[in-house]
Protein backbone atom coordinates (compact mmCIF):
# COMPACT_ATOMS: atom_id res chain seq x y z
CA UNK A 1 0.00 0.00 0.00
CA UNK A 2 1.37 3.41 -0.99
CA UNK A 3 1.56 6.14 1.64
CA UNK A 4 1.49 9.77 0.49
CA UNK A 5 2.13 12.57 2.99
CA UNK A 6 2.58 15.53 0.64
CA UNK A 7 -0.78 17.17 1.02
CA UNK A 8 -2.83 17.82 -2.12
CA UNK A 9 -0.04 16.94 -4.60
CA UNK A 10 0.59 13.99 -6.90
CA UNK A 11 -1.45 10.89 -6.13
CA UNK A 12 -3.04 12.80 -3.26
CA UNK A 13 -4.52 15.29 -5.74
CA UNK A 14 -5.68 12.49 -8.03
CA UNK A 15 -7.55 10.66 -5.26
CA UNK A 16 -8.78 13.62 -3.23
CA UNK A 17 -12.55 13.72 -2.86
CA UNK A 18 -15.29 14.57 -0.40
CA UNK A 19 -16.99 12.65 2.37
CA UNK A 20 -20.75 12.34 2.87
CA UNK A 21 -20.78 15.59 4.87
CA UNK A 22 -20.01 17.54 1.66
CA UNK A 23 -23.50 16.74 0.33
CA UNK A 24 -25.42 16.62 3.61
CA UNK A 25 -23.85 19.51 5.52
CA UNK A 26 -21.33 21.66 3.64
CA UNK A 27 -23.05 22.34 0.31
CA UNK A 28 -26.53 22.92 1.79
CA UNK A 29 -24.96 25.37 4.25
CA UNK A 30 -22.94 27.15 1.58
CA UNK A 31 -25.98 27.51 -0.69
CA UNK A 32 -27.99 28.98 2.21
CA UNK A 33 -25.20 31.40 3.07
CA UNK A 34 -24.06 32.61 -0.36
CA UNK A 35 -26.34 35.34 -1.76
CA UNK A 36 -27.77 34.83 -5.22
CA UNK A 37 -26.68 37.44 -7.74
CA UNK A 38 -27.36 38.49 -11.31
CA UNK A 39 -25.51 40.41 -13.99
CA UNK A 40 -21.76 40.57 -14.53
CA UNK A 41 -20.59 39.05 -11.25
CA UNK A 42 -17.40 37.40 -10.01
CA UNK A 43 -16.61 34.91 -7.25
CA UNK A 44 -13.22 33.94 -5.81
CA UNK A 45 -12.75 30.47 -4.29
CA UNK A 46 -9.80 30.19 -1.86
CA UNK A 47 -8.37 26.69 -1.54
CA UNK A 48 -10.49 25.67 -4.52
CA UNK A 49 -9.05 22.17 -4.85
CA UNK A 50 -10.41 20.54 -7.99
CA UNK A 51 -12.96 23.31 -8.49
CA UNK A 52 -15.89 21.35 -7.06
CA UNK A 53 -17.73 24.51 -6.00
CA UNK A 54 -17.80 26.08 -9.48
CA UNK A 55 -21.18 24.54 -10.52
CA UNK A 56 -22.75 25.75 -7.28
CA UNK A 57 -21.37 29.27 -7.83
CA UNK A 58 -22.94 29.29 -11.29
CA UNK A 59 -26.18 28.00 -9.78
CA UNK A 60 -26.23 31.11 -7.55
CA UNK A 61 -25.66 33.39 -10.56
CA UNK A 62 -21.91 34.10 -10.43
CA UNK A 63 -20.73 34.27 -14.04
CA UNK A 64 -17.01 34.56 -13.49
CA UNK A 65 -15.27 32.04 -11.22
CA UNK A 66 -11.63 32.28 -10.11
CA UNK A 67 -10.13 29.51 -8.01
CA UNK A 68 -6.87 29.72 -6.06
CA UNK A 69 -5.02 26.76 -4.61
CA UNK A 70 -1.50 26.24 -3.31
CA UNK A 71 -1.23 22.87 -5.07
CA UNK A 72 -0.31 23.05 -8.76
CA UNK A 73 -1.61 19.48 -9.14
CA UNK A 74 -5.03 20.43 -7.77
CA UNK A 75 -5.12 23.48 -10.04
CA UNK A 76 -4.26 21.29 -13.02
CA UNK A 77 -7.08 18.88 -12.13
CA UNK A 78 -9.49 21.80 -11.64
CA UNK A 79 -8.61 23.26 -15.05
CA UNK A 80 -9.23 19.91 -16.70
CA UNK A 81 -12.54 19.30 -14.92
CA UNK A 82 -13.86 22.86 -15.23
CA UNK A 83 -12.44 24.56 -18.35
CA UNK A 84 -14.85 27.52 -17.99
CA UNK A 85 -13.23 28.56 -14.71
CA UNK A 86 -9.97 30.42 -14.14
CA UNK A 87 -7.46 28.84 -11.76
CA UNK A 88 -4.27 30.17 -10.20
CA UNK A 89 -1.53 28.61 -8.05
CA UNK A 90 -1.14 30.77 -4.96
CA UNK A 91 -1.35 30.85 -1.18
CA UNK A 92 -4.67 31.98 0.29
CA UNK A 93 -2.63 34.13 2.68
CA UNK A 94 -0.86 35.98 -0.15
CA UNK A 95 -2.50 36.14 -3.55
CA UNK A 96 -3.77 39.64 -4.33
CA UNK A 97 -0.52 40.65 -6.08
CA UNK A 98 -1.17 37.94 -8.70
CA UNK A 99 -4.53 39.39 -9.73
CA UNK A 100 -4.89 41.99 -12.47
CA UNK A 101 -6.67 45.27 -11.77
CA UNK A 102 -9.68 43.87 -13.61
CA UNK A 103 -9.69 40.77 -11.38
CA UNK A 104 -9.27 42.66 -8.13
CA UNK A 105 -12.96 43.26 -7.38
CA UNK A 106 -15.11 40.28 -6.49
CA UNK A 107 -18.74 40.17 -5.43
CA UNK A 108 -18.05 37.17 -3.22
CA UNK A 109 -15.13 35.24 -1.74
CA UNK A 110 -15.76 31.68 -0.60
CA UNK A 111 -13.57 29.10 1.07
CA UNK A 112 -14.36 25.52 2.09
CA UNK A 113 -12.18 23.52 4.48
CA UNK A 114 -9.07 25.56 3.69
CA UNK A 115 -8.62 27.66 6.83
CA UNK A 116 -7.87 24.63 9.01
CA UNK A 117 -4.75 23.93 6.90
CA UNK A 118 -3.20 27.29 7.90
CA UNK A 119 -0.52 26.75 10.60
CA UNK A 120 -0.17 30.27 12.08
CA UNK A 121 -2.55 32.94 13.36
CA UNK A 122 -0.62 35.53 11.35
CA UNK A 123 -1.48 33.69 8.15
CA UNK A 124 -5.09 33.10 9.25
CA UNK A 125 -5.45 36.87 9.65
CA UNK A 126 -3.75 37.39 6.27
CA UNK A 127 -6.39 35.21 4.60
CA UNK A 128 -9.11 37.55 5.85
CA UNK A 129 -7.13 40.71 5.02
CA UNK A 130 -6.44 39.51 1.48
CA UNK A 131 -10.10 38.58 1.05
CA UNK A 132 -11.20 42.01 2.26
CA UNK A 133 -8.81 43.72 -0.18
CA UNK A 134 -10.24 42.01 -3.28
CA UNK A 135 -13.93 42.33 -2.44
CA UNK A 136 -16.16 45.08 -3.78
CA UNK A 137 -17.78 47.36 -1.22
CA UNK A 138 -20.75 45.38 0.09
CA UNK A 139 -19.20 42.12 -1.10
CA UNK A 140 -19.59 38.98 0.97
CA UNK A 141 -17.18 36.44 2.46
CA UNK A 142 -18.58 32.94 3.03
CA UNK A 143 -16.09 30.66 4.76
CA UNK A 144 -16.67 27.06 5.86
CA UNK A 145 -14.30 25.35 8.30
CA UNK A 146 -14.40 22.42 10.74
CA UNK A 147 -16.48 23.37 13.78
CA UNK A 148 -13.85 23.94 16.49
CA UNK A 149 -16.18 23.01 19.36
CA UNK A 150 -17.12 19.65 17.82
CA UNK A 151 -14.03 18.75 15.84
CA UNK A 152 -13.93 14.98 16.17
CA UNK A 153 -10.38 14.74 14.82
CA UNK A 154 -9.06 16.85 17.68
CA UNK A 155 -10.93 15.00 20.39
CA UNK A 156 -10.76 11.34 19.30
CA UNK A 157 -7.37 10.59 20.84
CA UNK A 158 -8.05 6.84 20.76
CA UNK A 159 -8.41 6.79 16.98
CA UNK A 160 -5.28 5.10 15.61
CA UNK A 161 -5.67 7.07 12.38
CA UNK A 162 -5.40 10.40 14.22
CA UNK A 163 -2.15 11.82 15.60
CA UNK A 164 -3.01 14.95 17.56
CA UNK A 165 -1.39 17.58 19.75
CA UNK A 166 -4.82 18.53 21.11
CA UNK A 167 -4.50 20.21 24.54
CA UNK A 168 -8.04 21.44 25.00
CA UNK A 169 -10.37 23.70 23.08
CA UNK A 170 -8.58 26.97 23.90
CA UNK A 171 -5.11 25.80 22.80
CA UNK A 172 -5.08 27.46 19.40
CA UNK A 173 -2.97 26.32 16.48
CA UNK A 174 -2.58 22.74 17.70
CA UNK A 175 -1.70 20.35 14.87
CA UNK A 176 -3.40 17.08 14.05
CA UNK A 177 -2.63 14.52 11.35
CA UNK A 178 -5.44 12.34 10.03
CA UNK A 179 -4.77 9.26 7.90
CA UNK A 180 -7.48 7.95 5.63
CA UNK A 181 -7.31 5.11 3.08
CA UNK A 182 -8.85 5.54 -0.38
CA UNK A 183 -8.53 2.39 -2.46
CA UNK A 184 -4.94 1.23 -2.02
CA UNK A 185 -3.64 4.68 -1.18
CA UNK A 186 -3.15 6.03 2.33
CA UNK A 187 -3.56 9.80 2.50
CA UNK A 188 -2.44 11.90 5.47
CA UNK A 189 -4.10 15.27 6.10
CA UNK A 190 -2.53 17.87 8.39
CA UNK A 191 -4.84 20.46 9.95
CA UNK A 192 -4.75 22.98 12.79
CA UNK A 193 -7.24 23.88 15.52
CA UNK A 194 -8.52 27.48 15.73
CA UNK A 195 -11.09 28.37 18.44
CA UNK A 196 -14.12 30.49 17.58
CA UNK A 197 -12.71 33.53 19.40
CA UNK A 198 -9.58 33.44 17.23
CA UNK A 199 -11.54 33.14 13.99
CA UNK A 200 -14.02 35.90 14.86
CA UNK A 201 -11.22 38.19 16.07
CA UNK A 202 -9.42 37.75 12.73
CA UNK A 203 -12.62 38.44 10.76
CA UNK A 204 -13.28 41.69 12.66
CA UNK A 205 -9.62 42.79 12.70
CA UNK A 206 -9.50 42.43 8.90
CA UNK A 207 -12.33 44.99 8.66
CA UNK A 208 -15.31 42.73 8.02
CA UNK A 209 -18.72 42.95 9.62
CA UNK A 210 -19.80 39.50 10.76
CA UNK A 211 -23.39 39.17 9.58
CA UNK A 212 -24.20 35.51 10.11
CA UNK A 213 -23.18 32.01 11.14
CA UNK A 214 -24.47 28.67 9.82
CA UNK A 215 -23.63 25.49 11.73
CA UNK A 216 -24.40 23.21 8.79
CA UNK A 217 -27.16 21.07 10.26
CA UNK A 218 -27.16 17.68 8.59
CA UNK A 219 -29.93 17.01 6.10
CA UNK A 220 -29.81 13.31 7.14
CA UNK A 221 -29.67 13.52 10.93
CA UNK A 222 -31.22 16.61 12.49
CA UNK A 223 -30.04 15.56 15.98
CA UNK A 224 -26.35 15.18 15.08
CA UNK A 225 -23.81 17.60 16.53
CA UNK A 226 -22.36 20.08 14.04
CA UNK A 227 -19.17 19.13 12.22
CA UNK A 228 -18.72 22.37 10.26
CA UNK A 229 -19.38 26.07 10.72
CA UNK A 230 -19.83 28.80 8.12
CA UNK A 231 -19.01 32.46 8.74
CA UNK A 232 -20.80 35.08 6.63
CA UNK A 233 -19.20 38.55 6.64
CA UNK A 234 -19.56 41.69 4.54
CA UNK A 235 -17.18 44.45 3.51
Amino acid sequence: MAIHKKQYHGVFAEHYGHTETWDTRVIPGMLRSLPAISGNSALLDLGCGAGHFLPYARQKGYQHYVGIDLSSDMVKRASQCHPTGEFLVASAAQFSHLLSDQQMRFDAVVSIMMLSTIPSKHDVLSVFKQSYAVLKHGGVLVLCTPHPAFNSYMQHNNDTQVNTEFEGYYAQGRRYDVTRTIGDTKLTFTDYHWPLTTLIDCIVTAGFKLTGIDECQSTNDKQANPSHIIFIATK
